[in-house]
């Protein structure tokens, strides 16, 4: 079982709750205790996307392992922390 609290919240992009692809996350120290400074964008987020807050929601850690378990591997990385996400789809 996930320890919620113990993770705290992460950042996700709408779009990626609704089944577009992680592209690319970062960690940056949140100066809201509950958040744990983790943002997800999606494939298909751009600068306009991005900069409006309602396109964004807080997820606990249960729900984050559920589209992506591999963060929770990374969880811990140090603030500053950058990962492009690349997704295979066809091989020629």
């Amino acid at each position: 079982m996930i320890n919620n609290i113990a993770y705290g919240g992460f950042v996700v992009s709408n779009n990626i709750l609704k089944g577009v692809p992680i592209r690319y996350s970062y960690r940056e120290q949140s100066s809201i205790k509950q958040l744990n400074g983790w943002t997800l964008l999606s494939e298909k987020d751009d600068n306009n996307y991005v900069n409006n807050p309602k396109n964004f929601t807080i997820i606990n850690a249960e729900s984050m392992y559920k589209i992506a378990p591999q963060l929770l591997e990374i969880y811990e990385a140090p603030y500053g922390k950058q990962i492009c996400y690349c997704h295979l789809t066809k091989i020629y």
